[in-house]
C-alpha cells in the first residue's frame, strides 16, 4: 500500500509525507525445481518512509531550499521447505533471515545573484545514509553470500552556475565525500575532493552544446567487501575453505579500494516546438562520454580452490579501466499522437590488458507510440525493446558471468483519467511472452505480466494509491 500527504502551512512553503509498505509471499529456488532442489517458502516485506520540506519564493533570492529524509527496511524471512540438506542451504524447516535498514538524510540551499550581466545560482548541500546489513542463517550458508555490515556514506557540495545572456551557461562545483564500512573484523574508511565543470553554448534558441569534466567517488558496498562462502546451489563441484560446497567459492577482500572516475562527456539537447504542424514538438538528447576509472571494482575468477578445480571469485579492483559509450533520447510529440526512440552503447575495458569489462551492460534501442483519446484523458502505448547478446568475446577470461542471448519485448500500457484525481492504469509486460535471460542472472526473467493501479487524489496531494499488482506467467 502507498500513503501521501501534502501539507503547505505557508506560501511557498511545503511538506510531503509518504509511506510505502510491500508485502509478498512466494516458494522460490536458486535453480530450476526438481525432487532435490532446494525450495524456500518466503516473506518479503519492504517499508519506506519519507519526509520532505521545501521552501521556493521566487521572490526571495536568498533562500531556496530542499530537504528530506527516509528511512527503508528490505527483510526476507525464509524457511526451507523442500530439496536435500546441505552446508549451504540447511535442512527442510531451517529458518534464515536478512535485512537491510537505511537511513540517511540530504538538504541544499540555493542563492541567486546577478554580478556583471552574469545571472549567478550558488547551491550548497549535503546527504548522509547508514546501511545496516543484518543477515542470519544458523543452519546454512545465506550470511556467507549476504553478510553483515554496516557502512556510513556522507557528501557536501558547493555548485556554482552562471548564465550570460541567451547563450552560454557555466557550471562549476567541488564535492567531498567519504565513507566507513565494517564487518567480519573488517573496518575500512576513505574520503576523497571531486571536482566538476560544464559549459553549455545556445547559438540558437532550440539547439544546445555542451561539454563536461566530471570526477566521482564510488565507496564498495558491504556485499562487495565481505561476501564469502559457497555460491549456491549446493552441487558438490567444489568444497570452499569454510567447509560448505557449491559451484564456486567466494572470497571477501578486505583491502577492497572504493572508485575513482573521471569522466568526460560531449552532447547536445534540441528542442524544436512548431516543426510540422502547430503545437507539436521535439525533443532530442544525444551524448558520447569516456569515463576512465582507477581502482575500478569488478567480480573476477582467480586462482584455484584449496578443495575443488574451480576458480575462487571475489570483488577486485581493476586499476584502471575505461568505459564509453554513447545515449540518445528522442521524444516527437504532436499532442495527440507520439513517438520517441531511445538507446545506449557501452563498452568497457581493462587498460592494463585489454580485456573486456564483465560488468557493462548490453547494447539496448527502445521505442515507443502512443495516442491520445478523449481530449488525453486516454492514453495507449506500445513498447518495443531490444537488448543484444553478450558472447564470450564480450566478457573477460576471467568473468564470473555466462554469456545471454539476444532478446525483444513487447509491452501494452494503457490509462484513463475520467477526472483531475481519479487515474487508473494497466499494462500488459512481455506480451509475446519470450522466454529470456537477462545478463548477470542466472534465472529467466519474467514472462507475460499483467498490472494494473488505481490513483486517487484528495485536494492538491496524492493522499490515498492502490499500488500496481502484478500476476507473472
Amino acid at each position: 500500500g502507498i500513503a501521501k500527504a501534502t501539507f503547505r502551512p505557508a506560501d511557498f512553503h511545503e511538506v510531503k509525507l509518504s509511506g510505502i509498505n510491500y508485502n509478498s509471499t512466494y516458494t522460490t529456488s536458486n535453480d530450476f525445481p526438481t525432487s532435490t532442489t532446494t525450495q524456500y517458502g518466503t516473506q518479503v516485506i519492504n517499508q519506506t518512509l519519507t519526509a520532505s520540506y521545501t521552501y521556493d519564493n521566487p521572490s526571495d533570492n536568498l533562500f531556496n531550499w530542499s530537504s528530506s529524509v527516509y528511512w527503508n527496511r528490505v527483510q526476507e524471512d525464509q524457511v526451507k521447505v523442500a530439496g536435500s540438506a546441505s552446508s549451504i542451504t540447511g535442512a527442510i524447516g531451517n529458518p534464515r533471515s536478512f535485512t537491510i535498514d537505511t537511513w540517511g538524510f540530504d538538504a541544499n540551499n540555493t542563492s541567486r545573484f546577478d554580478a556583471y550581466g552574469v545571472r549567478n545560482a550558488v547551491t550548497i548541500g549535503g546527504e548522509f545514509f547508514n546501511d545496516n546489513v543484518t543477515n542470519i542463517d544458523n543452519y546454512g550458508f545465506g550470511d556467507g553470500y549476504n553478510p553483515s555490515g554496516t557502512r556510513d556514506v556522507g557528501g557536501a557540495f558547493v555548485q556554482w552556475q552562471g548564465n550570460y545572456s541567451t547563450w552560454l551557461e557555466a557550471i562549476a562545483a567541488v564535492r567531498y565525500d567519504s565513507y566507513s564500512l565494517s564487518g567480519d573484523d573488517v573496518s575500512n574508511s576513505d574520503s576523497r575532493f571531486s571536482p566538476k565543470f560544464t559549459l553549455g553554448v545556445t547559438p540558437v534558441s532550440w539547439f544546445t552544446l555542451y561539454g563536461t569534466y566530471a570526477e566521482a567517488f564510488r565507496a564498495p558496498t558491504v556485499t562487495e567487501t565481505l561476501v564469502s562462502g559457497a555460491h549456491p546451489p549446493a552441487i558438490p563441484i567444489v568444497t570452499c575453505p569454510d567447509g560448505s560446497y557449491g559451484t564456486f567459492c567466494f572470497m571477501p577482500n578486505p583491502n577492497l579500494a572504493p572508485e575513482v572516475g573521471k569522466n568526460k562527456e560531449i552532447g547536445v539537447n534540441i528542442k524544436y516546438d512548431d516543426l510540422f504542424v502547430k503545437g507539436d514538438k521535439i525533443r532530442i538528447k544525444a551524448n558520447a562520454y569516456r569515463n576512465d576509472v582507477s581502482d575500478y571494482i569488478e567480480l573476477v575468477q582467480y586462482g584455484r580452490s584449496r578443495y575443488g578445480t574451480t576458480a575462487y571469485a571475489q570483488y577486485q579492483n581493476i586499476a584502471s579501466a575505461r568505459i564509453t559509450g554513447y545515449e540518445v533520447e528522442s521524444m516527437y510529440d504532436t499532442g495527440t499522437w507520439f513517438v520517441g526512440v531511445n538507446g545506449t552503447v557501452t563498452d568497457g575495458e581493462d587498460t592494463s590488458n585489454g580485456q573486456p569489462l564483465s560488468t557493462i551492460m548490453p547494447d539496448n534501442v527502445a521505442a515507443t507510440i502512443g495516442l491520445r483519446l478523449l481530449d488525453g484523458r486516454m492514453t495507449l502505448s506500445a513498447r518495443w525493446v531490444a537488448v543484444a547478446a553478450v558472447t564470450a568475446a564480450d566478457l573477460p577470461t576471467d568473468s564470473v558471468y555466462d554469456p545471454t542471448g539476444s532478446f525483444n519485448l513487447v509491452s501494452l500500457y494503457a490509462s484513463y483519467a475520467p477526472s483531475e484525481n481519479v487515474r487508473a492504469a494497466v499494462s500488459v509486460e512481455n506480451l509475446l511472452n519470450e522466454q529470456y535471460t537477462q545478463y548477470q542472472q542466472f534465472l529467466p526473467s519474467a514472462g507475460l505480466t499483467f498490472k494494473g493501479s488505481l490513483t486517487i487524489k484528495f485536494g492538491d496531494g496524492h493522499l490515498a494509491a492502490l499500488s500496481p499488482t502484478g500476476f507473472q506467467k
